[in-house]
């Protein structure tokens, strides 16, 4: 993954709540020295300046994409399988993403429906093992995006 998707994936991340806004600085100014001759971009982001007017880092005119949903859905079910993250939190992780999708088709339904089934599964509607596979097997189809 060239560095422009690698920084685009960490901003997505960070705007769904997967990576802290610390966490994000710390990666990219990892990535500042590890570079002999960083672009704009990294300083801009490690600064929080902003980064609209750079193409593939405005999330709002380069829209998320299936590619970068499904990448997204790695994340997820890694943090699932390290137990660093709960069923909560892949509902609210897919609640932000489908705020950024805007009922885009595609990976919108499939996060959409993982925030509804979270949401039945704390209420007590769905039976929640059941439903922590079914929310496995959706992240596993949208990571094949």
């Amino acid at each position: 993954m060239e560095l422009l998707e690698k920084v685009r994936c960490w901003l997505i991340q960070e705007k769904v709540g997967l990576l802290s806004e610390a966490k994000l600085i710390e990666l990219v100014d990892k990535k500042i020295t590890e570079i002999d001759e960083p672009p704009d971009y990294l300083t801009a982001i490690s600064l929080r300046e902003r980064i609209d007017h750079i193409p593939r880092l405005d999330l709002v005119k380069d829209r998320v994409e299936n590619k970068d949903c499904a990448v997204i859905a790695k994340k997820m079910l890694s943090a699932l399988h390290e137990d660093t993250v709960s069923y909560d939190d892949i509902g609210l992780y897919s609640l932000n993403l489908c705020q950024i999708l805007g009922c885009q088709e595609g990976a919108y339904v499939d996060f959409d429906w993982i925030t509804d089934e979270v949401y039945l599964m704390n209420e007590g509607v769905k039976e929640q093992e059941q439903s922590k596979k079914d929310i496995v097997s959706v992240l596993k189809e949208l990571s094949a995006l």
